[in-house]
């Protein structure tokens, strides 16, 4: 937790490993990502005076760090993703007056970076990072004024589909997903005077650590790019969450009212859930974009959604998830009797 110019770091139980006074004010909310390959989390914190620090576990200042934009101005959330070499994270990071640097774990500059990001006005939004176009190669997004731009990690401008002006000015950091679930990256762009959604027609980026796809880096907004996740239950044991969906399928079943569909996620995912006919026509469907890990239930009314009784017979649950960390399909069959 970073609080005016304290850093807090707590353990899984709650207690405090560390605390660091580093003088300057955060502008942000701390980003967590192993940037030496070491197995442990770093700490990376912008400040409103133009610096990012970068922690160790303990609150200890790595090697390298802080480093200054030079302008003085406050820098927005750090984005941690593998986009140079090696296993370790790299860091790539805006300032409010129109730059973005990319730092390796070191402190080092990645080839050709710092670079005016192309816009005008202050950029308050933080670097998205996946695979966006088909050079191959990581890159990045930005949002300034009212204008959608892409640098590769080398540097160079990717000019499929971007330089993109939207409708209004974009003050909050655009998220990255596969919202419709077919496979293909959506960019979410939020502007004072809009919502729009662009198909990136891209595959999302399976490897966690080669992405950071929105402000906290996920849909459970973790600020981390390689953390492992857990339930906790409330009686003082841990137990790992499932490593995939787990979908038990309608209870009852057969079912003559309303039955109901019992799941858990691994982490915070979108899932759907849709009932098919045997002709394969989806007669009903529920969609929740940011559902979070753990045990859920469902329920399903026996209706279509127009509202009317589905006829007795066999129909087929389908439950997709699509998180962070996985993505998986299971069906199910129902048997509905009046």
């Amino acid at each position: 937790v970073a609080a005016s110019n304290w850093l807090y770091i707590f353990g899984p139980t709650g207690a405090l490993e560390g605390v660091t006074n580093f003088v300057d004010l955060a502008s942000e909310s701390p980003s967590l990502g192993d940037t030496n390959d070491d197995g442990d989390l770093e700490i990376a914190v912008p400040t409103t005076n133009g610096k990012v620090h970068l922690f160790g576990p303990t609150g200890t200042s790595e090697s390298g760090w802080p480093q200054s934009t030079g302008n003085g101005q406050p820098v927005n959330q750090v984005a941690l993703a593998n986009f140079v070499s090696g296993w370790e994270l790299d860091l790539v990071y805006t300032s409010v007056d129109g730059e973005v640097h990319a730092k390796q774990g070191t402190g080092s500059n990645v080839l050709s970076y710092p670079h005016p990001v192309s816009g005008t006005g202050s950029l308050t939004a933080s670097p998205l990072v996946n695979l966006v176009y088909n050079g191959g190669n990581i890159s990045f997004l930005f949002a300034r004024g009212s204008e959608l731009s892409s640098r590769d990690n080398l540097g160079a401008y990717t000019t499929e589909g971007y330089p993109r002006e939207v409708y209004g000015n974009i003050e909050l950091t655009p998220a990255l997903g596969d919202i419709d679930l077919d496979g293909s990256l959506e960019l979410v762009v939020l502007t004072d005077s809009a919502i729009e959604v662009f198909d990136i027609n891209k595959a999302p980026q399976t490897n966690p650590e080669r992405r950071w796809n929105m402000h906290g880096a996920n849909a459970a907004r973790t600020s981390c790019s390689s953390c492992s996740y857990t339930t906790v239950t409330g009686v003082d044991d841990q137990v790992l969450a499932p490593a995939q969906l787990m979908f038990a399928g309608a209870s009852p079943n057969p079912a003559s009212g309303p039955t109901t569909f019992n799941y858990a996620l691994p982490t915070a995912a979108m899932i759907e859930l849709a009932i098919f006919d045997v002709q394969g026509r989806r007669i009903w469907n529920v969609m929740k974009p940011e559902h979070p890990e753990g045990n859920h239930t469902l329920r399903w009314n026996g209706k279509d959604q127009w509202g009317s009784d589905v006829n007795p017979g066999v129909y087929f649950a389908r439950m997709r998830a699509t998180g962070t960390d996985f993505s998986k399909v299971e069906t199910r069959k129902v048997v509905v009797e009046r």
